[in-house]
């Protein structure tokens, strides 16, 4: 009896995000990132499908990514500093300046880093001149 692989070339669902090592579904089975077959019963492939295929590199951002998103919601308005940002003193993902600025500034129209020090210089966050374009 051959193994069942994942052909790409005919209909098939996408995973999102990866559960229990299962990336693909098609005909009623599942498959990793590397389209090994890992079985038909999605609850029963537990941590043994997740330990076979998901990489372990991105589910550690993910987490980072998940902790670093409570962190802001939990603190005070004052988490980021958004001057030192705008100055190039600090170091912050993008989205998390974006949210931190819409938080602040709904009004804002916030598509890219230098529309974001746009929106600051215009909320009187930062003086013009003091900006790192």
């Amino acid at each position: 009896m051959a193994t069942q692989r994942f052909n790409s070339s005919r209909p098939y669902g996408e995973i999102k995000p990866p559960t229990n090592g299962a990336f693909y579904e098609q005909d009623g089975a599942y498959f990793s990132h590397t389209g090994d077959f890992l079985g038909t019963n999605f609850a029963a492939l537990g941590s043994r499908g997740a330990a076979k295929s998901a990489p372990a590199k991105p589910a550690k951002q993910a987490v980072a990514v998940e902790e670093t998103a409570d962190e802001g919601e939990n603190s005070g308005e004052e988490e980021l500093n958004l001057a030192g940002w705008a100055r190039g003193e600090e170091k912050y993902a993008f989205f998390s300046v974006r949210a931190e600025i819409l938080n602040r500034f709904p009004d804002a129209n916030v598509t890219n880093a230098k529309s974001a020090k746009v929106a600051l210089v215009d909320a009187g966050v930062i003086e013009h001149d003091d900006v790192r374009w």
